[in-house]
């Protein structure tokens, strides 16, 4: 029997990020190409920063995550997500009944380090012991489900509460796996995305001891810069993003603003490596075929991609190799463009933060640039809209994302004038 693929709509974006949070003011900064990368000046726990060779970092301003009045201080993940919830939620307007019937599903990449990492020390001060330390608190901290759990508990959600685990493309991916419960008719209404808090001394060091992170310490705010030619690595960022995904005629009858349609996703391994990219793009290429037949949209077709675009070296020849592979002559015709220019690699949360920014390009016609971009690197040699935005007709948008362990991901939206 053929099931019916049901036509499924973003229709709230809740975005918290170095450069601005809240939708709107998220919006204005990208759009102006602002920097929110910086010279590291601290980690949790007062920990060394000068032992390190990387000292950039995109941080979120502490202003955007207010505590709780007369709550005890909150591990930084859960503050990230419960605003981004709020936002989301602020920003659709969904009732109690509405609520209840939602689903819910996150992507992370390193769950809650901080709160991990609290702990290990804790017992170790302790020398070991365990006793008297309260099991709910072990678990919710050493848990990758424990802010799902917390963020389905604060918005009511009674549907299904899912966590992905895919590394870089966990957001997307999260994103994904909620679009197909909507497409298939399991869910009505589902809120997806991601949140990271890695700025913490285990992770960053884990970064930094591979070669993986902008070293341009002086020079903080240029220090993320995909495709160009004076490019050493991504900046570790946080951040977190979640929008409500939903059945097309159910957002309709609700009266709810539709920012894009989501067409397809597909998602592959290379099986090529941990932390290394093949240069010529071939398994991403095929992760844009697979997209591609899966949203039903003809290469030609794509007016803008939103590329991965981390400022290293091998993902941004891989993407360039890639699109040029799977669109042929329509690579050179289109633009490219990276957010991660500007707000850094906030690991799984990065690529739901773009899917923000993308669906609000649609829903206004107007890319946000690449900044940092003074001259391409070799064989980057696209449309990356480099240092100024512009205002362009889309009608099809395809998203990318790469991470460690050779994960690709990809997704199609449509503007909403398309759906």
């Amino acid at each position: 029997m053929k099931i019916e693929r049901q036509r499924v709509v973003i229709t709230g974006v809740g975005a918290v990020t170095p450069v601005g949070s809240g939708r709107d003011a998220f919006w204005q900064a990208i759009c102006e190409g602002r920097s929110g990368t910086r010279r590291l000046d601290h980690l949790p726990g007062g920990f060394p920063v000068e032992t390190f060779r990387s000292q950039v970092v995109a941080r979120v301003a502490d202003d955007d995550l207010p505590e709780r009045v007369g709550s005890e201080p909150e591990d930084r993940r859960l503050r990230l997500g419960r605003r981004a919830l709020e936002l989301v939620l602020e920003d659709v307007g969904l009732n109690e009944e509405e609520r209840a019937e939602t689903c819910l599903v996150l992507g992370n990449a390193v769950g809650a380090p901080s709160a991990a990492e609290a702990l290990w020390l804790e017992l170790e001060r302790r020398g070991g012991d365990w006793r008297d330390l309260r099991a709910e608190e072990l678990l919710r901290q050493l848990s990758f489900h424990s802010l799902t759990h917390e963020l389905a508990l604060e918005a009511g959600c009674l549907g299904q509460a899912v966590t992905l685990s895919t590394g870089c493309t966990a957001g997307l991916d999260a994103i994904g796996a909620a679009f197909e419960l909507v497409q298939s008719g399991q869910a009505t209404r589902v809120i997806a995305g991601s949140v990271e808090a890695p700025l913490t001394p285990v992770v960053f060091a884990s970064f930094d001891l591979i070669g993986a992170i902008s070293k341009r310490n002086d020079d903080a705010e240029h220090a993320s810069r995909p495709w160009d030619e004076q490019r050493d690595g991504f900046v570790l960022a946080e951040g977190a993003a979640l929008v409500l995904l939903e059945e097309r005629q159910a957002a309709l009858e609700r009266g709810a603003t539709i920012y894009a349609e989501i067409c397809g996703f597909a998602s592959l391994s290379n099986s090529y490596h941990m932390n290394k990219l093949p240069k010529s793009g071939e398994e991403l290429s095929e992760c844009i075929d697979q997209v591609l037949a899966d949203a039903r949209v003809a290469p030609e077709a794509i007016d803008h991609v939103n590329a991965h675009g981390s400022s290293t070296e091998q993902n941004d020849v891989c993407e360039t190799n890639a699109l040029k592979r799977s669109l042929g002559t329509r690579a050179r015709q289109i633009t490219v463009n990276s957010l991660k220019s500007m707000i850094g690699h906030a690991l799984g949360a990065s690529n739901a933060i773009e899917i923000a920014a993308c669906a609000l390009s649609l829903k206004h016609q107007h890319l946000f640039p690449t900044i940092n971009f003074e001259r391409p690197g070799d064989e980057c040699d696209l449309d990356y809209v480099p240092n100024v935005g512009r205002d362009a007709e889309m009608r099809y948008l395809l998203k990318l994302s790469s991470g460690f362990s050779g994960i690709h991901s990809a997704m199609v939206l449509a503007a909403p004038e398309a759906s």
